[in-house]
């Protein structure tokens, strides 16, 4: 698997990009769909490089759950907040989201259109705890247990447990990386899988 300590520096100190393979699997957390939507920067640009064929990214309908929540209540920058009307919302997904998904083969827990019209029929005030079996089809033990069993380098007591179902679901899907912005919640490494800053992974994928 390439690593982020595999980007390698060319004479002057110049940053040289390893090239992932595009049917490299890549999970995208709900910080980089939200940055997404908010303007046309590095994490748009990441969906679309997946829509290029750069790399397979994969979404779980938990992130999406959020990623709807959020956009509808207002997702903040800085000081301000930014409300998307349903619509919008709706317009990006057709437009932005799915294309980056490449219509991949999807599971229980990946976003499909099927998945999809489950979270737009749920209220997306309600708690995301309460969501979970109903997006995922796995309680919080058979989660717990399929992480332990893939050698998760600190204790799940020191994350949020609700995070746990997108981590379980880059373990299924057998992604090599994790990308998000949020390292406090995030492990660092799950077995074979790496916890990546967005900046960092397009510096890997040569954008």
């Amino acid at each position: 698997m390439t690593s982020t300590s595999a980007i390698e520096k060319l004479p002057g100190g110049r940053l040289m990009s390893l090239i992932l393979k595009p049917e490299t699997r890549v999970m995208l957390d709900t910080t980089v769909l939200c940055s997404s939507i908010l303007t046309d920067g590095l994490n748009l640009k990441l969906l679309r490089a997946a829509r290029a064929g750069r790399y397979q990214a994969v979404i779980s309908s938990i992130c999406l759950f959020e990623f709807r929540r959020y956009a509808l209540e207002g997702i903040k920058q800085g000081k301000n907040s930014f409300q998307f009307t349903d619509s919008y919302f709706e317009k990006f997904m057709e437009l932005v989201v799915f294309p980056a998904l490449r219509g991949q083969p999807v599971s229980e827990s990946l976003v499909s259109r099927h998945s999809y019209e489950v979270v737009k029929m749920a209220d997306h005030r309600t708690p995301i705890g309460d969501m979970l079996y109903e997006l995922t089809l796995m309680t919080q033990e058979q989660v717990v247990f399929i992480l332990e069993d893939n050698n998760m380098t600190k204790p799940l007591s020191e994350f949020d447990l609700q995070d746990a179902h997108v981590w379980t679901t880059a373990v299924a899907t057998e992604c090599e990386y994790i990308v998000t912005s949020n390292k406090r919640k995030f492990p660092e490494t799950i077995g074979n899988i790496e916890r990546i800053h967005p900046i960092d992974f397009a510096k890997l994928i040569g954008i």
